[in-house]
């Protein structure tokens, strides 16, 4: 009997300690121990207990000057190290081809390296007519949607470094020429969590790409849809939009990351 009730606590404490991490993580700043009581419905006995076990091990990190709560350094590394053992085109693979059938169009993985975007994954289109930017591609972020989005990611002192002067050769004469234009692109594909390739890398192709968010929130990498203009029908668009942005926070999620 006695085992029993041992163990039922157990569980409770452990369902408890969880509860902490998600309370804090979903708030996204401190809190007291009142707030987490208040919050969660916690005994204060229990309660100061498993968060003064938690403080003391650094999973959690505490304000004496608030006596507030967040996170600490051992929770976070220990998210930084299963985020650095995952493979993103692993973990991307099935949803892009996924993407590329619902959309019937090439569909593609990129990350960021400096001003340029680099493809390191790819599901081609089965049409005779498509799009194909061979894994290693490299082009200029600022044209290119996939670009858009992995900067978009970026503070403004990363964009100052990366885009010191104030104007810029534009891939084709669609593209953006100056800093100022292409920040006020970024701030839209913030709100929107979508970017727009209108024939400004390569003439007759259209694209649209939403960004991958990691477990901290960082944008990682993006996933685009690709086609040639003349299939850029408002409808198509409209639907590629829809596509790319649920399989985005389906390949987010995968990586950890959790709306606020």
């Amino acid at each position: 009997m006695g085992g029993s009730v041992n163990k039922l606590r157990g569980v409770k404490s452990a369902a408890r300690v969880l509860d902490i991490f998600e309370l804090l993580h979903k708030e996204g700043h401190p809190l007291t121990l009142t707030e987490m009581r208040r919050k969660l419905g916690v005994p204060a006995s229990s309660l100061h207990s498993l968060v003064h076990t938690l403080a003391s091990r650094d999973y959690l990190e505490k304000d004496e000057t608030t006596l507030s709560y967040q996170l600490g350094p051992a929770i976070i590394a220990l998210g930084r190290h299963k985020q650095e053992g995952i493979d993103l085109v692993e973990v991307a693979d099935a949803e892009l081809a996924e993407l590329s059938q619902g959309s019937g169009e090439s569909v593609s993985l990129a990350v960021l390296d400096g001003r340029d975007v680099v493809f390191i994954h790819k599901k081609v289109s089965s049409q005779v007519v498509r799009v194909v930017n061979p894994v290693g591609t490299r082009l200029p972020a600022h044209a290119t949607a996939l670009g858009k989005c992995l900067l978009a990611g970026l503070n403004e002192q990363e964009l100052t470094r990366l885009y010191s002067s104030e104007g810029f050769s534009p891939a084709t004469h669609n593209a953006v020429t100056t800093r100022t234009e292409l920040l006020d692109v970024l701030d839209e594909a913030r709100v929107v969590r979508l970017a727009y390739d209108r024939e400004e890398s390569t003439l007759g192709v259209f694209a649209v790409a939403s960004p991958i968010f990691d477990y901290g929130g960082d944008v990682v990498g993006a996933v685009s849809i690709a086609a040639p203009t003349a299939r850029a029908t408002l409808e198509n668009v409209r639907r590629w939009e829809q596509l790319i942005a649920a399989g985005a926070a389906r390949i987010s999620a995968k990586l950890g990351y959790r709306e606020g």
